[in-house]
C-alpha cells in the first residue's frame, strides 16, 4: 500500500523515542486498535507481547518499569533497556 506507515522492529530499538512508546503499548496491551489497524505489529512484538502475557505480576511490573525508564534514557541506553527486557520476558 502506498504511502503506508509501517512500524519498524528496527527503529523501536534504535533511536525513535515515539517507536519506544509504540513498542511499550504493544507489550503492555494498551495500544489503541484505530491508532494501530493499518500498521502491521511485526511477528517478533507479537512473540514479545504473548511472552509478556505469561510472566507472572512480578515480572509484568519489571517489565513496565523498564519500559518506563527507557522513555528517559539514550538511544544507547535504550538499547541496553531493550536487552534487558528480552531477557526478563525470555524471548532473544
Amino acid at each position: 500500500m502506498k504511502g503506508e506507515i509501517k512500524m519498524s522492529w528496527e527503529r523501536i530499538v534504535k533511536k525513535d523515542k515515539d517507536q519506544w512508546l509504540d513498542l511499550s503499548e504493544v507489550i503492555l496491551g494498551e495500544f489503541d486498535y484505530e491508532v494501530w489497524k493499518d500498521k502491521p505489529i511485526p511477528e517478533e512484538l507479537t512473540a514479545l507481547k504473548q511472552a509478556f502475557d505469561k510472566l507472572d505480576k512480578e515480572g509484568k511490573d519489571a517489565i513496565e518499569q523498564l519500559l518506563e525508564i527507557g522513555l528517559e534514557e539514550t538511544d544507547e541506553n535504550r538499547k541496553q533497556i531493550f536487552a534487558l527486557i528480552t531477557a526478563v520476558i525470555g524471548v532473544n
